[in-house]
């Protein structure tokens, strides 16, 4: 199927992407190795699903096919789970650099445009910012890609087999995240667009890329047949349930926020503008992300690639509309949480990002004819380089804070304590590298201030595991007790690790204190 998406002339440039995605990948993670903490999660659910336990494994995480193919992968390999997650990473951001390139040639890109894209796409921070992250979002942005990449063909040639590649990408990219449904549902009505066709013959494209819409229904159906309506109780109901998130939030929510506003920030003068204040602060944070998504040298090639001229190619209705629906939900999703972090932008930067090529393109022609033969005219050309060499340079080497402390501290545990040791870890990551018996991975447990209160919560630990930020203090109960060891970054953040009977020992005489006080 991927042959039958591209051409002679361009597969050599998406072979190339490809491979040059997988080398920017082993370079990234050779830096930063670190699991984060919805990958301990997915680790622990491939884990589960490997040695045959479906049932917990869908427990620990209820979104099981990113999970399953870290299995399957680890399975193949005979790797770590951790490194099986990695190798499947690293094959996702491949197909999705070639994905993108392809859509680049799709949309009637010269070859000029698709080495724009080849070297824009893998020098994008945004982008790259993922590699080193377990998260299923890594499997959707390929086959979201390639979905667009069938729609795009489709509308060039319509026909039954771009129709079927559309649906079966989308179906795939939805197990990955269920706002694939959205395009799902929304993305045939690009065929009614088209408006030199007929009526009838876009009724019968609409049709056509319903196709995988029914697919999905069908196996939504037989699934419920199977499970019963509980199965509504998990994933299947959370359409559902965002749907009420945000009816709530609109009738009644953003109301509250802009009243808060009104009494606390804004003078009685001006709480008329409390509401209109809420919807910026919205707007706000959605295009502080989306610009992020691009970056710098990204909205230089839209604000050229924006207008339609720059494509040879005027059917882009598919584009705009799958801008559309990825604005959409990105609105709706901060109109609920009213916050919003870098990866959920990724599919809407991605989508913006198939202008950018063209944008930058029709830049320099445009720079070329404003140039003529005066030098003193290079300037925006030596913005442009500048611009893309910072981003080679922020993809390539890592200037945030190391999460490697956590590491240490976890294969410390492993290594220098007993097998059966019972660890509470206040982080994630630290027990999961511990690899000890118990469930100090989970997000369950009670907050570190209670365990270390307790002496009855003490006696089910062996080791005691806390965070500590650059300025964060201990909890009171560990105050004056040295820790079996401490290990940092250079940012100051500190895991500590206590023996549970050092903190009972400590309670005790601090009691034995005080009685001691009180027959006084």
């Amino acid at each position: 199927m991927l042959k039958a998406m591209t051409t002679t002339r361009t597969r050599g440039l998406e072979i190339t992407a490809a491979l040059a995605s997988v080398a920017l990948s082993v370079w990234l993670l050779c830096m930063d190795n670190v699991l984060n903490d919805d990958g301990v999660l997915y680790i622990k659910s491939a884990e589960a699903f490997a040695e045959g336990r479906w049932q917990e494994a869908a427990e620990i995480y209820p979104w099981p096919l990113y999970s399953i193919l870290i299995a399957v992968v680890q399975k193949a390999t005979g790797a770590g789970f951790d490194i099986a997650a990695y190798i499947l990473n690293t094959a996702f951001y491949a197909l999705l650099a070639w994905a993108y390139v392809a859509c680049i040639e799709a949309l009637g890109g010269s070859r000029r445009d698709l080495l724009i894209a080849l070297a824009f796409f893998l020098a994008l921070p945004s982008v790259n910012d993922y590699r080193g992250f377990v998260i299923r979002d890594i499997g959707f942005w390929p086959f979201y890609m390639l979905a667009l990449l069938a729609i795009f063909k489709f509308q060039r040639n319509p026909g039954w087999g771009a129709a079927a590649g559309w649906g079966a990408s989308m179906i795939v990219a939805t197990l990955f995240r269920l706002e694939g449904l959205v395009f799902l549902v929304g993305m045939p009505l690009v065929a009614f667009f088209d408006r030199p066709s007929p009526w009838c013959q876009r009724i019968v494209r609409f049709l056509q890329l319903n196709l995988g819409l029914a697919v999905a229904a069908a196996i939504t159906l037989v699934w419920l047949r199977i499970e019963g309506m509980q199965a509504f109780l998990g994933r299947l109901n959370e359409p559902l349930m965002w749907i009420e998130l945000l009816r709530s939030q609109i009738s009644a929510g953003l109301g509250e926020k802009a009243a808060s506003l009104g009494q606390i920030v804004l003078p009685k003068y001006s709480t008329g503008f409390a509401l209109p204040a809420v919807f910026t602060i919205l707007l706000l944070i959605l295009l502080t992300h989306t610009v992020k998504s691009v970056g710098a040298l990204g909205i230089a090639g839209l604000a050229f690639g924006a207008r339609p001229s720059a494509y040879p190619h005027r059917q882009t209705q598919a584009f705009w509309l799958a801008v559309v629906l990825n604005f959409g939900i990105l609105l709706a999703f901060v109109v609920v949480q009213f916050f919003l972090t870098g990866r959920y932008v990724m599919t809407l930067g991605l989508t913006l990002a198939l202008m950018v090529p063209f944008g930058l393109s029709r830049a320099y022609d445009r720079w070329k004819q404003w140039r003529g033969n005066r030098p003193a005219r290079n300037w925006p050309f030596v913005a442009a380089v500048a611009l893309f060499l910072f981003m080679v340079v922020d993809s390539l080497f890592s200037f945030g804070v190391s999460k490697a402390y956590l590491k240490e501290a976890g294969q410390w545990l492993r290594t220098q304590t007993p097998a059966d040791a019972r660890i509470y870890s206040e982080s994630t990551i630290v027990g999961y590298y511990a690899a000890k018996r118990g469930d100090e991975w989970k997000r369950t447990q009670p907050p570190v201030e209670e365990v270390v209160a307790s002496d009855a919560a003490l006696q089910n630990y062996d080791y005691v595991v806390i965070l500590l930020g650059r300025d964060g203090k201990e909890p009171e109960n560990l105050s004056g007790i040295v820790p079996l060891r401490e290990f940092r970054n250079e940012r100051n953040d500190r895991v500590r690790i206590f023996k549970a009977a050092d903190i009972l020992n400590a309670h005790t005489a601090k009691a034995a204190g005080r009685q001691s006080d009180l027959a006084r």
